[in-house]
């Protein structure tokens, strides 16, 4: 008997630790939308939808409609497709982690072989499925920002304060009330409740910031959530080069004797002459 009340003792174990293993933040968006004839307004029944640069796409049921889950953060071309139609691709949607990204297609009946039509995504002015008060900054933003380290860019945000020791403190909220996450994993020091990972701000895709409620999958917070999406492989090679540089004070004084750069530079290798 006590051999059945071990055994059940033990799966219960395993299956509360697979639980907590797949309870992770969220990393990615969702693209949804519909296709319709443009002439006639009738739902288009199995339309391609692909995500250029990936290997995610869809084809549209019924009604028309379609979705594609797990799509990275960032900006995308979508592109419509189907035979007797010209082709429309999307450019410019943008994909935040947990909300969704819509995409409609209007389709016209092909005139001109490979007819083709190029339209810019517009950002939506209110995002109707954002249930909580949050910043999103994107790569392109960031490059755009002076910031050095993404403790800066975190500070940047509104409601945002930081204390001399480095703690953040959300509306008002302790330092230690905070939770940080990184790919859907809690980077959260358990000491002080601070980041316990830094990451340059090169290899970040995204950052969200959520001042407000936040959903059930994010738990041990009370003030707010900083989650960071870091960047994916390409097929394209890229970099960058940070260069940082400092001034000189210039004084009068005894203590203080040079006042130019060329008075510094002189004095540098007149010290160096003397020492050899």
């Amino acid at each position: 008997m006590s051999y059945y009340k071990n055994l059940k003792i033990i799966t219960y174990i395993i299956s509360l630790q697979l639980v907590l293993s797949i309870s992770f933040a969220g990393t990615t968006g969702k693209i949804s939308g519909k296709v319709i004839d443009k002439t006639t307004g009738e739902p288009l029944i199995g339309c391609n939808i692909l995500v250029e640069g990936t290997t995610l796409g869809a084809a549209t049921n019924i009604d028309g409609s379609y979705y594609i889950l797990n799509v990275p953060p960032g900006l995308y071309t979508v592109r419509a497709s189907m035979i007797g139609y010209g082709i429309i691709r999307l450019d410019k949607l943008q994909v935040i982690v947990d909300l969704t990204a819509n995409a409609d297609f209007e389709l016209s009946t092909e005139i001109i072989e490979g007819q083709e039509i190029i339209v810019t995504a517009q950002t939506p002015t209110v995002r109707l499925d954002q249930t909580s008060m949050s910043a999103v900054v994107s790569a392109q933003d960031i490059e755009n920002m002076p910031v050095s380290e993404i403790g800066d860019l975190i500070e940047l945000q509104a409601g945002i304060v930081r204390d001399q020791s480095g703690g953040f403190h959300i509306r008002g909220g302790r330092s230690g009330e905070v939770s940080f996450w990184v790919d859907g994993v809690s980077t959260t020091d358990a000491y002080d409740g601070s980041s316990g990972l830094e990451i340059e701000n090169s290899g970040i895709q995204e950052v969200q910031v959520i001042s407000g409620t936040f959903n059930a999958e994010y738990g041990q917070a009370m003030s707010g959530i900083v989650n960071v999406v870091t960047k994916d492989g390409g097929q394209e090679l890229t970099g960058n080069i940070d260069l940082y540089s400092g001034g000189y004070h210039t004084s009068h004084s005894d203590l203080y004797s040079l006042s130019s750069p060329f008075d510094t530079w002189r004095s540098f290798s007149d010290n160096n002459e003397n020492g050899k």
